[in-house]
């Protein structure tokens, strides 16, 4: 997912944070806008793509104001995307996809996840991943925070956002059987360790 990832029918092309992961993105998107491999996804316009063009990408990658990373985005399910605002994925870039899946009708909820702008938990995938549609690995103290995590989900249809007090709170309202493994077991010491090493990713 460092590079793209798929949702649905369509591809989202990844803007790196940081520097040395830039070059990548830049080959990634011309590889996927040019290459006859694509020429479907060209076809069709299967992008969702904050930027429109070769010159908005690198205007993108330059000032780093619209970035968005693999590790923060989840298909919770067919008809739900979830991206977290996080150290490595910016609100602009949330924005812009939100907008573009919405437009194209590539998803009907788009979920947000507010999490610390801090290296323990760069991405929501340090904090939570879904492994099956029953089983998530999840770290405990984020992941039913109410302080330090806001979940907000918009709709395709244009009601009203809705927000949920924490994330098992959002997970549960998709799949109520939802069984919940904890990193480190949730002990003291143990579930600190493997979060650092991000185990849960």
């Amino acid at each position: 997912r460092d590079i793209g990832a798929m949702v649905n029918d369509h591809v989202l092309i990844c803007h790196a944070n940081k520097a040395p992961r830039k070059r990548e993105n830049l080959i990634t998107w011309f590889v996927l806008h040019y290459h006859p491999l694509f020429s479907e996804l060209r076809a069709h316009d299967r992008y969702i793509d904050i930027s429109g063009d070769a010159q908005s990408l690198v205007d993108n990658l330059l000032l780093g104001e619209a970035c968005i990373e693999g590790g923060d985005i989840t298909m919770i399910n067919n008809d739900h995307l979830l991206i977290a605002c996080s150290e490595r994925t910016s609100q602009e870039g949330l924005d812009r996809v939100m907008k573009i899946v919405f437009a194209k009708k590539v998803v009907k909820k788009f979920t947000i996840v507010d999490i610390p702008k801090e290296a323990y938990c760069m991405h929501i995938d340090t904090i939570f991943t879904m492994v099956d549609e029953e089983d998530f690995v999840y770290f405990d103290r984020l992941f039913a925070d109410t302080d330090q995590v806001k979940v907000t989900q918009y709709y395709q249809d244009g009601s009203a956002p809705q927000h949920f007090s924490t994330l098992q709170e959002l997970i549960l309202s998709e799949y109520p059987s939802a069984r919940f493994i904890k990193c480190g077991k949730g002990q003291e010491r143990y579930d600190e360790r493997e979060q650092w090493t991000m185990a849960c990713n």
